[in-house]
């Protein structure tokens, strides 16, 4: 099993080497444990969710019993974004509403396209409504801190750190229970032995940057989790 798993990783992605084989097949023997039924589903266990070990995420829970669709078909529903709580008690006052909004829709807009990418790549059909028996995908950007965002004063910032942020995403299957759901903490990224003059372009591109890394790796653990031949 083993075996089979790293060759469909690295159809997926050619970023995933010296993976965990261990934790890897904690994953598998807790996510894949198929039955083929005569309605035209997969069926697997629904019982609540239990951690399994992971290299790639703070947290991993697979549901012992789910029910999952054969065909490639999954919808990505709206994507939530919020600050930190220490980041709004900091900044509310020096950043405007706008800024604000205008930052948790982009973020979370960048979320969404990086999923879309992934799964299109690795053979999913993402359809932009719910059609009976896809799959549901839903995600959440919790906790964002941008370290330096951009101020009323407009004056210019430099940092080490570009800030951190939290991601939450589950999985839905065909009978809308969750199949498995993920949480990671990560830095965004920087330069921690100098200081970097940051703006808004620069924050963007370095947060979607980590929202790209944890797409990829999710949808890697989604293929996994509906593919019959790792079974």
């Amino acid at each position: 099993m083993a075996n089979s798993i790293s060759t469909h990783i690295n159809l997926v992605t050619n970023k995933f080497t010296n993976l965990s084989k261990k934790s890897w097949l904690l994953a598998v023997v807790s996510l894949v444990l198929f039955s083929t039924g005569a309605s035209g589903f997969i069926k697997q266990s629904t019982e609540g969710l239990e951690a399994v070990g992971t290299p790639h995420f703070d947290s991993l829970k697979v549901a012992e019993d789910a029910v999952i669709p054969v065909s490639r078909k999954v919808y990505i529903s709206d994507i939530k974004a919020n600050f930190a709580r220490d980041w709004m008690n900091t900044y509310r006052s020096d950043t405007t509403k706008h800024y604000r909004n205008k930052v948790l829709n982009d973020y979370s807009k960048a979320l969404k396209a990086h999923l879309v990418d992934r799964l299109t790549l690795s053979g999913w059909d993402v359809v932009d409504t719910y059609e009976n028996g896809a799959l549901i995908v839903n995600a959440q950007i919790k906790d964002l801190f941008i370290t330096g965002p951009e101020k009323l004063t407009r004056e210019h910032v430099l940092v080490r750190n570009i800030g951190q942020s939290s991601i939450v995403i589950n999985v839905e299957g065909a009978d809308k229970q969750t199949m498995f759901e993920i949480e990671d903490r990560r830095d965004a990224g920087g330069l921690d032995s100098v200081f970097i003059e940051t703006d808004n372009a620069m924050n963007y591109s370095w947060f979607s940057q980590l929202m790209k890394d944890w797409a990829g790796k999710f949808v890697i653990y989604l293929d996994m989790s509906t593919n019959k031949e790792n079974s």
